[in-house]
């Protein structure tokens, strides 16, 4: 595979980290553009939950944590995910895998505004990614 083409699937690859963890900061979470950026068949495994397979499973999961969050707050619950490394390696025209790092700070407190108090992160994360190229791009 050329350099461009490399360089063309990493930046595809990225984006979709990007919208994924913009449909999930949103509040409430926008759950149709969180599932868009799986392929029909996938695997997600998250500690603590089952592995979700499918775009139903997806969305019930955002679905039962939004559930969850109002019960806490009318407001819902701020949240928003600092992507700070992001390694994307092209394996061929079609498949790439990646791995990358991100700071998730909250405020469960938050009032409906904005700008929120700044804390600091309530985790780290590492997501380990293998992106497929489909139909959908």
């Amino acid at each position: 595979m050329d350099v461009l083409n490399a360089m063309i699937i990493r930046d595809a690859c990225r984006y979709l980290l990007m919208q994924h963890l913009t449909a999930v900061d949103r509040e409430p979470t926008d759950v149709e553009a969180f599932v868009g950026v799986f392929a029909d068949e996938f695997i997600w495994k998250r500690p603590g939950t089952p592995h979700m397979r499918t775009p139903a499973d997806g969305r019930a999961y955002i679905e039962r944590v939004q559930a969850k969050r109002r019960g806490k707050n009318p407001h819902g619950f701020l949240q928003r995910h600092g992507l700070t490394t992001v390694c994307i390696d092209s394996i061929d025209e079609q498949t790439a895998k990646g791995v990358s790092y991100a700071l998730i700070y909250t405020d469960p407190q938050y009032s409906g505004t904005q700008p929120a108090p700044m804390t600091p992160p309530e985790s780290v994360v590492e997501y380990r990614d293998l992106f497929k190229k489909t139909l959908k791009g």
